[in-house]
């Protein structure tokens, strides 16, 4: 066996390229938008303030509007999956577990945990 044999490893297999992403399911794209998140609390805050409001209350709308903000956000998103959702309809019913009304949907629910 050559001396420098360990420099000669074997190639790794190319593996195939990932499908692209949603923007928002990676790690990256959260420190993302939670580093734009904190910039825009901090641009709001030092806005407000060369705006002429006091610190504390320019704190404490800037914690309004971010939360509420986040808040609108989020149960847009919830919004828009539920319009947007195509619906299975199984025997008729609220579609629930095979179309057996919301309370047989919730009963099974309870008994598969």
């Amino acid at each position: 066996m050559h001396k420098d044999s360990f420099l000669l490893r074997p190639t790794p297999a190319l593996t195939p390229l990932k499908p692209p992403q949603e923007f928002g399911y990676s790690r990256k794209d959260v420190l993302i938008i939670s580093a734009a998140l904190t910039a825009l609390g901090y641009a709001l805050y030092y806005g407000l303030q060369a705006g002429g409001m006091e610190p504390g209350m320019a704190g404490n709308w800037v914690q309004l509007a971010i939360s509420v903000g986040l808040c609108i956000g989020w149960v847009s998103t919830y919004l828009f999956r539920v319009a947007t959702k195509v619906r299975w309809v199984r025997g008729g019913g609220c579609g629930c577990r095979g179309g057996r009304g919301v309370l047989g949907g919730l009963a099974s629910m309870l008994v598969a945990v």
